[in-house]
């Protein structure tokens, strides 16, 4: 038989049945020639015939036809796969042989895919399988991921854990750093047109490994920041005007290199007792410090008290 043959037997279960390969018993009970199995007992069993559904025969070129083969014996082909807005390319990394996808996309020397192979791309660590029949309706030309091939990779925030036997994968996300003051216990004090500190209470605080440094009722500066890390800050103050005026000023707060945030405050009362609440919100990417100064000014004297001062990690 030629493959083709062999092929189209094995692959109609109908034509695979109805061909069988006969084999001879060699229980030889008349041969004394010591050529065959012997003794008492042993009986000549006979010609059998095996079904082809059975057999996986060699090829014309003494391969086995890969449709005979499990596909747990699948090659693998280590390489990278290009794909553009007309065709899928898959180099070898190692012969430099191109599996190029669809036909009318393929040049000379480049190669059809083979269906029996997986092809690693070690640039995305992801696997594919070539199916002809998908060419036209997939996204990349017929090579098909491989479910279960898409690893999952530590990061910040994410840390990847898996078993000595490899059976289990443990995936733990990172809790977001924070330091919160949530009430308006701080102390009044004053703020001018000269950046200073914020004032701050150490009272009613919640945090994780962000903390504070406070001297005399006024924020030092925010410690425990992890360098190239995104956080968030919100401020919320209580404002009065130490001498009314006609003025509408800035009240600006300053975040590291954040921008200066301004708000604008009335200092026409109706009198020095009169609050005005400031809210202050936004979000940085942190440099190489672990470390935040936060300050306050006024273009004119006013009494500053801070009522909810938090910084939070963004994950």
């Amino acid at each position: 038989m030629t493959e083709e043959q062999l092929i189209d037997v094995q692959d109609d279960k109908g034509k695979a049945l109805e061909w069988a390969i006969g084999v001879d018993s060699l229980c030889r009970s008349n041969d004394t020639s010591g050529n065959y199995i012997t003794g008492e007992g042993k009986v000549d069993a006979g010609s059998v015939y095996i079904p082809m559904s059975r057999i996986a025969m060699r090829g014309s070129n003494g391969l086995i036809p890969a449709s005979m083969l499990p596909s747990s014996v699948d090659d693998i082909i280590f390489g990278t796969l290009a794909v553009t807005s007309s065709s899928a390319k898959f180099t070898d990394s190692d012969t430099g042989t191109i599996y190029a996808s669809p036909e009318s996309q393929r040049s000379d020397p480049e190669l059809p895919p083979a269906e029996n192979i997986i092809y690693y791309d070690t640039t995305t660590e992801l696997q594919y399988r070539y199916i002809v029949g998908q060419e036209a309706t997939s996204p990349n030309y017929g090579f098909i991921e491989v479910p279960g091939s898409r690893a999952i990779s530590p990061g910040y925030g994410i840390a990847v854990e898996t078993t000595s036997g490899g059976n289990v994968t443990t995936v733990s996300a990172k809790k977001a750093d924070f330091y919160t003051m949530y009430r308006n216990d701080s102390n009044p004090l004053v703020v001018n047109d000269t950046p200073s500190n914020l004032p701050l209470s150490t009272d009613y605080v919640e945090h994780s490994v962000l903390d504070v440094i406070v001297e005399n009722n006024r924020l030092t500066k925010v410690t425990g920041l992890t360098p190239d890390a995104r956080y968030a800050i919100n401020v919320q103050l209580d404002c009065t005007p130490n001498t009314l005026s006609a003025n509408i000023i800035n009240v600006s707060l300053t975040c590291g290199s954040v921008p200066v945030i301004a708000r604008q405050m009335n200092m026409a009362g109706p009198a020095t007792t009169s609050v005005t609440k400031l809210d202050y919100c936004c979000d940085f990417k942190n440099g190489n410090d672990t470390e935040l100064i936060v300050q306050l000014s006024a273009e004119e004297p006013i009494t500053v008290k801070t009522t909810r001062f938090t910084i939070f990690e963004l994950l």
